[in-house]
């Protein structure tokens, strides 16, 4: 018998965090009980099966996919079946997810393989085998929604207690509060995987993102281990890969999983490169395998040897990067007076991963004003702590003023309510701000990340 459409739940339509549901209709009679339980358990959920077909069917779907956290698609024999139709519209959803950045979450409901089609934007995901958990329905959904949370960081309303689901990755540790600084690479062009311990995350990321944004296509397991097809995943991308690297550190030596990526990778014959974090006895039979590998002993290197030895290593493997000349950056404005409330927030962007300037990045000089100009028109994004003392900083005005007459996207962020003035108002009162001085902690962070990688 079908589900009958009063027995389910309206679409999230709110501002909160949420899940987009991408499936094939005729399957809907395996996905309402899964996804409603889903709901039950507090997490928003948006799916089509309120819409008509109609003029605005199409834009409405992209709408809700630009706007999700994690798109979420369930893989059935229906859905491989019909993989080679141009017309297929699970196939227009991924493609849109994809273009939007978001992240993905394969379901598969039955035993089948991927298509090429699908491996292009679903390889090498987290995913789920419904049919490895045979009758044990219970277990499935709280596997499914303790990835969510400690994957996808997604938080129920009814932040619900899953049995021995402690939040904790297979290293004991706690990646799950680290901002993810891009999505994994899942295309076919050669590419990086990267194996770090999950507690060095805070070291690693903006390391990955940097070189992100040379041009680098980069695979890395976006902090969960979780489950006997994970692994193969991991195993299939570490095999695939055209450079093996690896971030060394007593928590690395530490971790079985980092310790297995390396075994797979030297066994495999893949070219190997590790970054000391920190001074580290190798142990555990990682010396035999890494005692002739040329190493990059980050933590006793400055930086600029650092880094032109990294870039060396890509080029020697065949990696072609940008030059740095047209990478990305955000300008920071603020007054001195605000200095100790914005100081920690340019901190807090760095460890993100974003490449950050602002005024005390720049030399006092003769040239100093003009260097300030330079670095606010080649910004891809004017970011101003609004308050009191920043309105009635001239230089923060002037900086504002330039930011807007020369076209830079701009974010305003408010410290304190605040009264614009000087012409201001004018300025900036059509401008979407962040008011971070009325917004939780964590809705504050993922509002300007959410910007960030929109601007990046």
């Amino acid at each position: 018998m079908r589900l009958e459409k009063k027995k389910l739940f309206d679409a999230y339509e709110g501002d909160e965090p949420y899940i987009f549901v991408s499936y094939k209709h005729d399957d809907r009679d395996k996905v309402y009980p899964i996804i409603k339980q889903f709901h039950d358990a507090g997490f928003h959920i948006w799916y089509d099966a309120h819409l008509e077909y109609g003029e605005y069917y199409a834009d409405k779907i992209d709408e809700k996919i630009e706007g999700c956290s994690l798109f979420v698609v369930f893989l059935t024999e229906n859905v491989i079946k019909n993989a080679e139709n141009p017309d297929e519209f699970m196939k227009i959803e991924l493609q849109t997810a994809k273009e939007e950045g978001r992240r993905f979450f394969p379901i598969f409901l039955d035993d089948v393989k991927l298509k090429r089609m699908y491996r292009s934007y679903l390889g090498g995901k987290q995913s789920i085998y419904r049919h490895e958990y045979g009758d044990d329905e219970k277990s499935f959904i709280e596997d499914c929604m303790t990835i969510f949370k400690d994957s996808f960081d997604l938080k129920p309303d009814n932040d619900i207690v899953v049995e021995d689901s402690t939040g904790i990755d297979d290293d004991g540790n706690n990646s799950k509060l680290i901002e993810r600084p891009f999505p994994a690479y899942s295309g076919t062009e050669p590419y990086i995987y990267a194996s770090y311990a999950h507690d060095d995350a805070g070291k690693v990321f903006p390391e990955l993102k940097r070189f992100h944004d040379w041009g680098l296509n980069i695979w890395y397991d976006e902090g969960s281990t979780s489950g006997v097809r994970w692994r193969k995943e991991v195993e299939n991308a570490i095999v695939d890969s055209s450079l093996f690297l690896v971030f060394l550190s007593v928590n690395a030596v530490e971790s079985q999983n980092v310790r297995n990526d390396i075994f797979l990778a030297i066994s495999e014959d893949i070219p190997t490169l590790p970054i000391y974090l920190e001074e580290t006895e190798l142990r555990y039979g990682l010396r035999l395998e890494l005692h002739a590998v040329q190493a990059i002993l980050k933590y006793d290197l400055p930086e600029d040897s650092y880094l032109e030895m990294c870039r060396k290593d890509f080029e020697m493997n065949g990696f072609v990067m940008s030059d740095g000349s047209d990478d990305h950056y955000m300008y920071v404005c603020c007054t001195h007076r605000d200095a100790d409330l914005v100081f920690p927030e340019i901190e807090r962007f760095k460890n993100m991963g974003y490449n950050v300037l602002h005024h005390e990045g720049i030399a006092n000089g003769v040239g100093w004003n003009n260097e300030i100009e330079n670095a606010i028109v080649g910004a891809s994004l004017f970011v101003v702590f609004l308050s009191d003392n920043a309105v009635d900083s001239r230089n923060v005005r002037n900086e504002i003023f330039l930011a807007i007459g020369e076209g830079i996207p701009i974010l305003p962020i408010y410290l304190e309510k605040t009264e614009l003035e000087y012409g201001l108002k004018l300025q900036l009162e059509d401008i979407q701000a962040i008011l971070k001085y009325v917004l939780p902690e964590d809705e504050y962070l993922r509002l300007c990340r959410r910007v960030f990688e929109i601007m990046d």
